[in-house]
């Protein structure tokens, strides 16, 4: 897995201890990353790309039901 060491420079525990369990759960391995890359990499030469996002579908799925949760409070 590709892996940030990040939480290792946390001097607050919790905030390690979450940001220590948030990679557990979202990590994407690097061949995913590589393989992203690569796709890319084999666009055509006439073809621009702008942006590209790569980010865990689970943690995209909470998000999502997070704002639908949200708008059925505001709505109630």
């Amino acid at each position: 897995m590709a892996f940030f060491n990040l939480p290792s420079h946390m001097t607050d525990s919790k905030l390690r201890e979450n940001a220590e369990k948030n990679y557990e759960e979202y990590a994407i391995s690097a061949e995913r990353i590589a393989l992203v890359v690569t796709n890319v990499l084999d666009m055509p030469v006439d073809a621009a790309l702008n942006d590209i996002t790569i980010r865990p579908i689970n943690q995209v799925q909470e998000s999502a039901q997070t704002l639908i949760n949200t708008q059925k409070r505001r709505s109630t």
